[in-house]
């Protein structure tokens, strides 16, 4: 799931309501909603923050431009 533009409380109750439904298997795509998105507004360590919060798999929903970003977040463990 996508997390851009997103409260921390309504990312809490789509993944209780994604895993009441049965869906164990979650990844929380960190995401700056911005296109494109500027670089220095990535905080890539979202990505572990969400990981590590909702005991989830974390990644990256990327609108910047170039390929930076995503290079960094699979370095990151995305």
């Amino acid at each position: 799931m996508s997390t851009g533009m997103c409260s921390e409380a309504e990312i809490k109750e789509a993944v209780a309501t994604a895993r009441s439904a049965g869906c164990n298997d979650i990844v929380l795509l960190h995401c700056i909603s911005a296109y494109p998105a500027p670089i220095d507004q990535a905080n890539l360590s979202q990505i572990s923050n969400l990981s590590k919060k909702f005991s989830v798999i974390g990644g990256l929903s990327d609108h910047t431009l170039g390929t930076s970003v995503s290079v960094a977040a699979v370095a990151l463990g995305a």
